[in-house]
């Protein structure tokens, strides 16, 4: 029974999550933002100032930016960032050495997948 109770009192006391603490910190401002726009808009629409055709103008430039602001991280997340793309580069290097009189060349090859995609090679 102690142990459960070591268990959850060592849970309480852990320090939070550092990469989502990271995050937060990183894009606090823009979420910051974004809540602002939303309630300043929600006051003018509130006291009258903002009506039906102005806040359906205001939606489709808020639609229109998202759309190209994710086609723009879309494509150089997957296009200019190789991902799910084999992206194979081939290294060989070579040295050459005297053995017992002869001539020999050691030929080390190697292949790097510089992209995020699962590669694999059939062996036989």
């Amino acid at each position: 029974m102690s142990g459960e109770h070591e268990e959850q009192s060592e849970a309480s006391s852990q320090e939070p999550d550092p990469n989502g603490v990271r995050w937060f910190r990183e894009n606090s401002i823009p979420i910051a933002g974004v809540i602002l726009i939303a309630l300043v808009l929600c006051l003018l629409r509130h006291y009258g100032f903002v009506n039906k055709e102005s806040t359906e103008v205001i939606k489709n430039l808020v639609e229109t930016a998202a759309v190209v602001i994710g086609a723009g991280w879309a494509y150089f997340k997957f296009v200019k960032g190789r991902i799910f793309r084999a992206s194979l580069v081939p290294l060989v290097t070579g040295r050459l050495m005297v053995l017992d009189g002869g001539v020999y060349l050691a030929v080390t090859i190697q292949i790097k997948n510089v992209g995020q995609s699962k590669i694999d090679l059939a062996l036989e």
